[in-house]
């Protein structure tokens, strides 16, 4: 680090790089140039001072946000000075622009590198190319202050001078236009071998799910009774896997089959067992409706005792088997006449027969007439009926004598 001791300079930063040659005559060209790169100086006539990667950052996108407003050009685009000797009475042209770059010194070392492009004075062009100047240096502060706005920035690249007293080591002493393909060049490099490591790290990434997701289906193939070797390879896992997979699918279309063929049968038993089912009921209900006939038959139990609610209809309903037993055993309670008639027991072979009912009671008569309207469909039919009783009468009196 180098403090001027004059009143211009004061609270201002210089760092001195030298010129060869070759840029010198770059310099007069207004090439690209390396104004100076990161690094750490200890111990030295010039004491204790470093430039780290992210104050070079800092120098050019300062200058690209315009934060030094002093010096607009004719387009009102800004600039920076550079004198000469750090003497700020005078100019020796302007720095129109500024980039970042990479590159390894003789050690080794990574570091991050400024370059310039600047616009040079005819008479600062004529003393580079006499080699009045062999260096350049840039000019910083470590905090700016905007002296209209009051504004503060950090590392702050505030102008240039030629000078004669160097500081920084290992500029790239080669053309200029060459250092700029050699800094695009550089900056291009480092993308692609960071690309190249993500693409590397994720094929790695792949490569190792691929061998864990074979671990796996070794160990499943195993675990199903397939036999591999001891070591098997990928192609002999992936071999007993497809051979597996066939022996699967085989079986999974014979199982389909069979489920076809079984649920076919199932709805056939279905439909056996539903039949089998009417078939039963029917039996069941034609067995219980023929013993409570037989029990109105036999005069042991009345119509109203046979229907569902009635005492014996009930049994029959819950014990067809001990109802029979029960009728085997029950006496006659009742005499023909006095049993209520069945109006169903009355049609005989589609005609209506009287016969069923003792006709001489005015009770059984009227249930006679009310059972043959309806056999007939009909609500009074009493001459009809009249005539048919006439006639029946007229047959039993022929059947007495």
């Amino acid at each position: 680090m180098e403090k001027i001791n004059t009143k211009t300079l004061e609270g201002r930063y210089i760092i001195k790089c030298a010129l060869d040659p070759e840029q010198r005559k770059k310099f007069i060209e207004g090439g690209w140039f390396e104004a100076t790169h990161s690094f750490k100086s200890e111990g030295t006539d010039k004491g204790d001072f470093d430039i780290t990667p992210e104050m070079i950052e800092a120098f050019a996108l300062n200058f690209k946000n315009n934060v030094v407003r002093r010096w607009p050009d004719a387009n009102g685009k800004f600039r920076l000075k550079i004198n000469l000797e750090h003497f700020y009475s005078t100019k020796a042209g302007w720095i129109i622009d500024v980039m970042t770059g990479q590159k390894i010194l003789s050690n080794g070392e990574q570091v991050r590198t400024l370059l310039v492009k600047p616009q040079w004075m005819p008479d600062a062009a004529m003393a580079i190319e006499k080699g009045e100047f062999e260096f350049f240096s840039i000019e910083f502060e470590r905090t700016y202050e905007d002296d209209q706005n009051g504004q503060t920035f950090k590392n702050v690249l505030t102008g240039g001078a030629l000078t004669n007293d160097p500081f920084v080591m290992e500029l790239y002493p080669v053309a200029l236009s060459t250092l700029y393909n050699q800094h695009v060049e550089a900056e291009a490099l480092a993308q692609k071998q960071k690309e190249d490591e993500d693409k590397q790290n994720e094929i790695d990434k792949l490569n190792k799910k691929e061998a864990d997701e074979m671990e796996k289906l070794t160990i499943a193939l195993k675990g199903l009774g397939v036999k591999l070797s001891d070591t098997p390879s990928d192609a002999e896992v992936i071999e007993a896997y497809k051979l597996a997979m066939d022996g699967k699918a085989s079986a999974e279309k014979e199982l389909l089959t069979v489920k076809t063929e079984k649920e076919a049968v199932d709805k056939k038993l279905t439909a056996a067992e539903k039949e089998l089912a009417d078939v039963k009921e029917k039996a069941d209900a034609e067995a219980k409706t023929a013993v409570l006939e037989q029990a109105v038959k036999e005069l042991k139990f009345s119509p109203d005792e046979c229907k569902p609610e009635g005492v014996f209809g009930k049994l029959v309903n819950k014990d067809i088997e001990l109802s029979k037993e029960f009728l085997k055993a029950a006496p006659e309670r009742f005499k023909k006449a006095d049993v209520k008639p069945d109006p169903k027991d009355a049609v005989k072979d589609g005609e209506f027969d009287f016969s069923a009912f003792d006709l001489s009671k005015t009770e059984s008569y009227n249930e006679a007439l009310k059972a043959y309207a309806k056999h007939k469909d009909i609500s009074v039919l009493k001459a009809d009926a009249e005539l048919s009783i006439q006639k029946t009468k007229q047959k039993l009196a022929k059947e007495v004598k």
